[in-house]
């Protein structure tokens, strides 16, 4: 049997003492068996502070005996999430305070796309959490802010990534240097804590996490250059390995799917997956229809973003609070394939594939790509369905794409609202819900 030893003393250095800092948890690894590298991480994982705050596993997440280099850092070893299923997480918050906090994590990202690293609250409506967006590191403050700095997540390279609350500031430290700091105060925490991905699963990280501390002090009392898991000499390496880093080359990105044909808006939870049936443009549904929707041409926008707030409450006066709207697109693939479907949505989204459940999220993903799950396309058509809802007056629209594992394309799907069904037809009228001018 492999030998697997994790330590639970939490190691201090003497500036932590000076600033009379108080560790609420402490997560690191030791592995004495290197040999144990690749072996499925534990089902709990312990609270080297002592306090109690274990968390539980979810998926598979794997050990490993790759760690950062240095003094600051005390893990000797990590665990590797595989981006879509794996976390620790715990029920309940474990910082509920607003202020005098820090959180810091160890984090070498095998990939760049939405992630979130640590979640300590709700995510999109409370509480803070370490993220990655858009290939820079950034910081959620729930219900406020979505900050993204200027400082580029690096691959495959190990960096040291901190959120302080200090003196009404918060600031989001890279290898100890301040990259973002917002005023704004997030909303109480409430919700989960949780490593290697946000609520339920969304924004799930693909890479390695060694070490993750979270911290309280006294009123002004944070001192960045001694206060964090980050000696000088492996925050200059972190750094100089940040700075020299180069994105990979990236094939043909997988373009976004901008034509759906949409039922709703339907009071939220109305109906479920099974009264759905088959959907086809212009059939009725729960006293709705199934309507022709591209919001390039309703909205005049090209950013990819299906607004169905938009259509729905400007353009067609419905009313769209705590609502959910069905979205429907075919797609045919000339043989059988594996890829990934990539989703971000406000607020929460459910996906099936030919009538299976790939993906869901009931946090606010509002960018792209911040949902990927695994997905299996038949050869001939497949249906991918959507159920994208809100809880309250705010966004409701998503973002939505079929993808090899890198964004790449998957070349020969072809997207339509039907399924090729007789010889091809030229609509000569416009879309319901056009108005005058929007052709």
């Amino acid at each position: 049997m492999k030998k697997l030893f994790f330590l639970l003393s939490v190691l201090f250095h003497a500036g932590f003492m000076e600033a009379e800092i108080k560790v609420v948890a402490h997560y690191r690894v030791e592995l004495v068996d290197k040999a144990a590298s690749g072996a499925l991480a534990p089902a709990i994982l312990p609270d080297a502070s002592g306090n109690g705050h274990d968390l539980r596993r979810v998926g598979r997440p794997r050990l490993s005996e790759d760690a950062p280099i240095g003094s600051g850092p005390s893990s000797r070893g990590s665990i590797v999430f595989d981006g879509f299923d794996d976390r620790y997480e715990t029920d309940a918050v474990l910082l509920p305070q607003t202020d005098d906090f820090g959180i810091e994590a160890w984090i070498k990202l095998y990939s760049d796309d939405p992630s979130t690293i640590v979640l300590n609250g709700h995510g999109a409506f409370a509480g803070y959490a370490i993220t990655c967006q858009a290939g820079v590191w950034a910081f959620l403050a729930g219900g406020v802010d979505y900050g993204r700095s200027d400082c580029k997540a690096a691959l495959n390279l190990w960096q040291h990534v901190a959120v302080v609350r200090d003196r009404g500031i918060s600031t989001l430290y890279v290898n100890g240097r301040p990259r973002y700091r917002t005023k704004k105060r997030p909303n109480p925490p409430r919700g989960v804590f949780s490593i290697g991905s946000g609520a339920s699963g969304g924004e799930a990280v693909e890479g390695a996490v060694s070490e993750v501390r979270v911290f309280t002090f006294e009123p002004r009392a944070f001192r960045p250059d001694t206060d964090l898991l980050l000696d000088p000499l492996s925050a200059q390496k972190a750094e100089d390995a940040r700075l020299s880093f180069k994105a990979p080359y990236q094939k043909d990105p997988a373009p976004y799917i901008n034509t759906w044909i949409v039922a709703g808006p339907f009071v939220r939870g109305r109906l479920s997956r099974s009264e759905i049936g088959d959907p086809e443009s212009g059939k009725p549904i729960a006293g709705k229809r199934w309507l022709y929707f591209d919001d390039r041409f309703f909205s005049r926008n090209y950013d990819d973003y299906q607004d169905l707030r938009s259509y729905f409450k400007i353009i067609r006066g419905e009313a769209t609070a705590d609502r959910e709207v069905w979205a429907y697109v075919a797609v045919f693939s000339p043989r059988a394939r594996e890829g990934q479907l990539r989703v971000g949505a406000d607020n929460e989204f459910r996906a099936w594939i030919n009538g299976k459940p790939v993906a869901q999220s009931e946090e606010s993903t509002p960018d792209r790509d911040m949902v990927r799950a695994p997905v299996k396309l038949k050869q001939g058509w497949n249906d991918l369905l959507l159920r994208v809802a809100n809880r309250s007056p705010g966004r409701l629209g998503f973002y939505a794409r079929l993808c090899g594992a890198t964004g790449e394309r998957i070349e020969g799907l072809i997207f339509s609202v039907g399924k090729g069904k007789g010889p091809i037809e030229i609509a000569t009228r416009a879309p319901e819900g056009a108005g005058s001018n929007a052709l």
